[in-house]
């Protein structure tokens, strides 16, 4: 089980550790050993420890703060700071690979555990697909499967950066109108998209070519949902937003 306590032990280990965190915003000189960090979403620990019972009751009556926005902002930090509290301890033990999946498989689950204490029930699943007459099958994947009355209302992918997985999100969403007879909203939930270069600096891992033509030619997401928005991301206003959308409105309509 995925626990805002269990996120406390993580966070108090890396917050522990000075050379594991980095300035951001501006994201000029970059130090430690770990990823990128937006100061603009990270809370610092007592922050974190004084506002953990204000967003167990926000979770447990989201809709409620549809019109508060400082609400919905204290949201979209706490779950940011969850997770990358999450990531730095990772960085921190040295195995890049390692960390990098265990980080996905951490936020996979932080996303399922948010929208279950929501109040919509979810689950991860692996379907068997037929290719065409053969006997021959391909395993689909789902992160998220939004659930109503044992029905599936919605799909996700849930990834921690569209690097290396853009094309496939869109591939993913292609695959499942063309095997399935069901006409549901399929969506992407991200961390952020931002890296380090080899000079130290900061750059954006968001390919807005990409995503507009990936859009226009093979076929449109029903949303994407940023942690942490990219720059390059915001000029999809229609199409990309921040995850307090998914959680306080849109989740509800699907």
């Amino acid at each position: 089980m995925f626990t805002v306590q269990s996120v406390l032990w993580f966070f108090r280990v890396s917050s522990k550790r000075d050379r594991v965190f980095t300035p951001l915003h501006p994201r000029t000189e970059v130090r430690g050993i770990t990823g990128v960090l937006d100061k603009d979403l990270f809370l610092d620990i007592n922050e974190f420890s004084h506002n953990k019972s204000e967003f167990l009751k926000i979770i447990k009556s989201v809709r409620e703060i549809k019109d508060d926005s400082a609400k919905r902002e204290l949201l979209n930090c706490f779950v940011y700071t969850c997770q990358m509290s999450i990531a730095c301890t990772l960085d921190a033990f040295g195995n890049p690979n390692k960390a990098r999946k265990k980080n996905g498989a951490y936020f996979e689950n932080l996303i399922r555990y948010l929208v279950k204490e929501c109040g919509i029930e979810n689950s991860h699943a692996v379907e068997k697909i037929n290719i065409g007459d053969s006997e021959d099958t391909f395993s689909f994947e789902y992160d998220i499967v939004f659930e109503k009355e044992g029905q599936r209302r919605a799909i996700g992918q849930i990834k921690t950066s569209t690097k290396d997985h853009l094309d496939k999100i869109f591939l993913d969403k292609l695959f499942f109108q063309k095997c399935s007879s069901q006409d549901i909203p399929f969506i992407a939930v991200v961390l952020n998209d931002v890296q380090r270069t080899q000079s130290k600096k900061v750059s954006s891992t968001f390919l807005p070519g990409h995503y507009r033509a990936y859009s226009v030619y093979l076929t449109p997401l029903s949303g994407v949902y940023y942690v942490d928005v990219a720059t390059s991301a915001k000029q999809f206003k229609d199409s990309i937003h921040k995850l307090d959308q998914l959680l306080v409105e849109d989740m509800w309509d699907f």
